[in-house]
């Protein structure tokens, strides 16, 4: 027991000599900030008061962080620095002069920060509009916005409307007005936009119709094309044994070839079927694949099944 105190006093005083140490940079770095801001370096006092504000933020950091904001033009961060400096010092009833020189400088910054009102217009009923890449939300369209001075833009989007994009520049006390309006697409630019919007890996709408029998007969063709190849090098083994038990005189055969004969004219008779068959095959599923398939396609499909129908014809006889 004596140990595990002992550990946690040795902890705590570890804890309280890194707390110290923490403080004694943030002062330091809070008395460089104010150098800074002295020197006209709002930028680089900024970042060294956002450092002495993650160990301990206090009114008087919070207000000089919103003078350094208010000097770099970032306005409307600078507006809400200064309300919260308020709040702060009046929670840690910290009146003194902070709180009034805030309020001083929050009604003067007031009448400087420029607006923007965006209103919809016709066909921007139901657009997502986003003002400098941030979605704005439908119960601030219509009403004036603060923003900061310099370059901004307005854009805004729809299923079957062109996109809607206006930049704009505003000065100080200036107030901008914007109103949305797309246009409606043609039914190609319509469809190219939807599919555009579907993940990369969703079919486009004509492969998402099409059904799959047009390769599952294709592909029983193909099968039934090879079968006929196997019959025919069987039908042509055939024929080699019969010429060695018959020579070139057929009709003069021995009994025993008949057996030869038999098996020759089966497999060419297979042959000719599984050809032709195939061939009806393939011809079905590549029809299929063209009353499914865009017209662009049409004529290589065709192309193909007439080669099919060519190769039907090449049938042999035993």
């Amino acid at each position: 027991m004596a140990c595990v105190l002992a550990l946690l006093a040795v902890t705590g005083v570890a804890r309280a000599q890194a707390d110290d140490t923490a403080l004694r940079q943030a002062r330091e770095r809070f008395r460089q900030a104010i150098s800074l801001q002295t020197g006209g370096d709002w930028g680089g006092a900024l970042s060294l008061l956002r450092e002495v504000a993650a160990v301990k933020i206090t009114p008087q950091v919070r207000f000089n962080m919103a003078l350094c904001e208010e000097n770099l033009g970032q306005l409307v961060a600078a507006r809400g620095s200064y309300e919260l400096t308020i709040v702060e010092a009046e929670a840690g009833d910290d009146t003194g002069s902070v709180v009034d020189e805030a309020r001083q400088r929050l009604d003067a910054l007031q009448a400087r920060i420029p607006k923007v009102v965006i209103e919809r217009g016709e066909g921007a009923d139901l657009a997502r509009v986003s003002l400098d890449g941030v979605v704005v939300g439908a119960t601030l369209l219509g009403k004036p916005m603060p923003i900061d001075p310099g370059p901004h833009v307005v854009e805004a989007s729809a299923q079957g409307f062109s996109t809607f994009r206006e930049s704009f520049r505003v000065a100080e006390k200036e107030q901008k007005f914007v109103r949305i309006t797309l246009t409606p697409l043609t039914t190609d630019a319509a469809q190219s936009q939807e599919q555009a919007a579907l993940p990369a890996d969703h079919p486009a709408p004509d492969e998402a119709r099409r059904s799959v029998w047009p390769w599952v007969l294709g592909g029983a063709g193909v099968a039934s094309v090879a079968a006929s190849g196997v019959f025919l090098l069987l039908r042509a083994n055939a024929v080699s044994d019969l010429d060695e038990q018959c020579g070139a005189q057929r009709d003069q055969c021995p009994a025993s070839a008949s057996d030869t004969i038999e098996r020759g004219q089966t497999y060419s008779t297979l042959a000719n079927v599984t050809l032709i068959g195939g061939a009806v095959l393939i011809g079905a599923g590549a029809t299929w694949w063209v009353v499914e398939s865009p017209s662009s396609k049409k004529v290589g499909i065709r192309a193909g099944a007439e080669r099919a129908s060519v190769g039907a014809s090449l049938v042999g006889r035993f």
